[in-house]
């Protein structure tokens, strides 16, 4: 996954400005940077990012409930409103704003009907991403338990259903689809996308979509050496533990299975041994994507054994020290991917929210 370039702001002075303060003041500070530079708390103009902007709804949520400061959740009301207006502006219907879908937010146009495939360009280019949308509804459904307000709760749905029934097939997940979801742009599948789908799915109660989301995840392994995949597996894994918790006995091969494979990706992401590479050879958003899926192991060891995974957890802490670090967050692999670099080690330091 890589992002268009974002101007940088001076997130770094606002987080280490106290370096006694915890890990949520940290969180909140650069989370108040974000919401100013993007317009969501200013009258600069909205530039929104479909993943970087449920990872900030996951945080925000989960500030308040540590918090209980109104203006955490009223912060998370607004983005997902502002992305509701920004990235589903195709929704017609203002009372359906994704009832068919939402777009990546890339800053350049999808590629046009007939134009030739170019795998470079294509990363700059907007559409739809599968993966993303199934972020989009977690924000959603996390946001609808916290506020108390069924209406998110029914986007996640309409989203889930727009999603399934346009970019699941006989044969597996199209990766990215045109913004009016007409046409496959890549018609490849993203590694764990059927789990992604499936674990929303099967936690908002859509029984259908869950059970042809499932024959997809059959016989299936996940195991990568991807710092940001091996980061959303621990999530799924999580996700799939609670919902074997509410009675989803069907769902245990699999959850053990995740789990299997999530020791194989953290002994493969350990080997490479990214840690002591230089900030111009990193990319924060995956690595912090690792620190964060790595706060779910100690929930997962309420249902599962994590002694494989525990001696992965101290990689975390080491992740958000370097990227806390003025000195890297200046690297050009910081500053250009500003904005979802800083949420997701937000995210990562406030990790409360992303674990609901």
């Amino acid at each position: 996954m890589r992002c268009a370039r974002q101007a940088p702001y001076p997130v770094h002075r606002l987080q280490r400005r106290d370096m006694g303060a915890g890990r949520e003041d940290r969180a909140i500070a650069i989370l108040d940077a974000f919401a100013d530079s993007t317009g969501v708390s200013s009258a600069a103009p909205p530039r929104r990012y479909l993943w970087t902007d449920a990872f900030a709804v996951y945080t925000w949520l989960g500030l308040y409930l540590s918090q209980r400061e109104r203006r955490f959740l009223d912060l998370a009301k607004r983005l997902i409103a502002q992305v509701h207006e920004v990235l589903g502006a195709h929704n017609t219907d203002p009372a359906h704003p994704t009832a068919r879908g939402l777009r990546i937010g890339k800053r350049l146009a999808e590629r046009a009907a007939g134009e030739p495939y170019d795998p470079e360009l294509e990363w700059d280019r907007d559409g739809q991403y599968y993966h993303y949308l199934t972020r989009w509804m977690r924000a959603l459904e996390r946001a609808g338990r916290v506020a108390e307000d069924e209406r998110y709760r029914a986007w996640a749905t309409e989203l889930a259903a727009a999603a399934h029934g346009n970019f699941v097939h006989a044969r597996g997940i199209y990766w990215k689809m045109s913004v009016d979801l007409s046409r496959p742009l890549v018609p490849s599948q993203g590694m764990h996308d059927p789990l992604d789908g499936l674990v929303v799915t099967a936690t908002l109660g859509l029984a259908t979509e869950a059970r042809e989301l499932a024959r997809l995840c059959a016989d299936r392994r996940w195991a990568t050496n991807d710092p940001l995949g091996a980061g959303g597996l621990l999530l799924d894994a999580l996700g799939l533990q609670r919902l074997v918790a509410e009675g989803r006995g069907d769902l245990q091969p699999l959850f053990a299975q995740v789990v299997e494979d999530c020791a194989l990706s953290l002994a493969g992401v350990a080997q490479d041994n990214f840690i002591g590479l230089r900030a111009a050879r990193r990319l924060a958003f995956r690595e912090l994507g690792l620190a964060l899926g790595l706060q779910a192991v100690a929930p997962l060891g309420e249902g599962a054994d994590v002694s494989l995974l525990q001696r992965y957890v101290p990689l975390a802490r080491a992740v958000e020290e370097f990227w806390l670090e003025p000195a890297n967050q200046a690297a050009s692999t910081w500053t250009a991917h500003a904005d979802i670099n800083a949420v997701m080690l937000a995210a990562a330091l406030a990790p409360r929210g992303s674990l609901l």
